[in-house]
């Protein structure tokens, strides 16, 4: 079993969506500036007032749908289904808990 993908992970099917009911959406906008500040005083960036950008998780599907699959290491977006005309294993997207990777959480 422990060679299986997801071994070990918390996982959910889901997929992207443009808008959200403001009930449901999970970092308030107070906690996003909060993010927004500290990411920009470590990286000694300017605080400009451009509005909050939206993360396409693969661009060229955006109305697909995901397998969420959190783990030790980060959460990442696994296509929840296979064009049978692809070779290899499918759309995969991750984003890691490290500070110094480029894609990473920056808010939990």
């Amino acid at each position: 079993f422990q060679k299986m993908k997801l071994f070990g992970a918390c996982w959910w099917f889901g997929r992207q969506i443009e808008e959200a009911d403001a009930a449901k959406i999970s970092i308030s906008d107070s906690k996003y500036e909060q993010a927004r500040k500290h990411w920009v005083k470590k990286f000694n960036m300017e605080m400009s007032n451009t509005p909050k950008q939206h993360c396409i998780i693969n661009p060229k599907a955006k109305d697909s749908e995901y397998i969420l699959a959190v783990d030790f290491h980060g959460l990442r977006f696994m296509a929840a289904t296979h064009n049978k005309n692809e070779t290899g294993p499918g759309f995969q997207r991750g984003f890691l808990f490290n500070e110094e990777t480029w894609e990473r959480v920056l808010v939990w």
